[in-house]
């Protein structure tokens, strides 16, 4: 018998291929979402400046005199999760996370400190809640920061397939509305030198 192997499908190696579009993002960003965030204002005498949009980096620095600037930044994980639960394994979402925010204060010269986590999820499954936590943990641990807080995210109708038929004469979203099942988290740091 001469039966042909059977190739496995390509697994996309790059953000185009699993289907993000780095480039539109960033224009529509610079387009629309920019000109409305450059125009937000503290109200607070006690910060000096705030360095962010325009800097080119992820992280945000709030400069506060006489005392250290903090340095703020989120992050998620993105389409990370579709591998997570394409292989089942959660754990490493946690740890991913924690180390995406905090290299992204470490590149601006902050010490980071503390991460606020979100997690969206379409339903509540403890498990899958545990290994993401666990990840958390480990994640911190090896950052040496705390966790003081978060948020979990219950929105069931952002799945296709718990999405219940709206009644004929409501108004429903349409299928495409964004709606991330994601994990997110927020992180604070101090920077490393003073501004004042």
């Amino acid at each position: 018998m001469n039966a042909t192997p059977q190739t496995p499908e390509p697994t996309p190696s790059t953000y185009a291929q699993a289907g993000v579009d780095e480039e539109r993002e960033q224009v529509a960003f610079a387009r629309v979402m920019r000109p409305w965030l450059a125009r937000t204002k503290v109200r607070s005498d006690m910060v000096t400046s705030i360095t962010g949009l325009a800097s080119g980096y992820f992280a945000t620095i709030m400069h506060l005199p006489p005392g250290p600037a903090i340095a703020l930044t989120t992050d998620g994980v993105g389409t990370k999760i579709m591998l997570a639960e394409e292989v089942g394994r959660w754990e490493p979402i946690g740890v991913d996370c924690v180390a995406n925010n905090v290299n992204d204060l470490i590149c601006v010269g902050a010490v980071p400190l503390a991460l606020l986590d979100y997690i969206a999820t379409d339903r509540i499954d403890e498990g899958v809640l545990d290994e993401v936590a666990r990840g958390l943990f480990l994640g911190a641990e090896l950052a040496g920061i705390s966790i003081p807080g978060g948020e979990i995210a219950q929105i069931a109708r952002c799945s296709p397939s718990r999405r219940p038929a709206p009644p004929p004469s409501t108004w429903s979203a349409p299928r495409s509305a964004p709606c991330p099942t994601s994990a997110r988290r927020s992180t604070a740091a101090t920077c490393g030198r003073a501004t004042r």
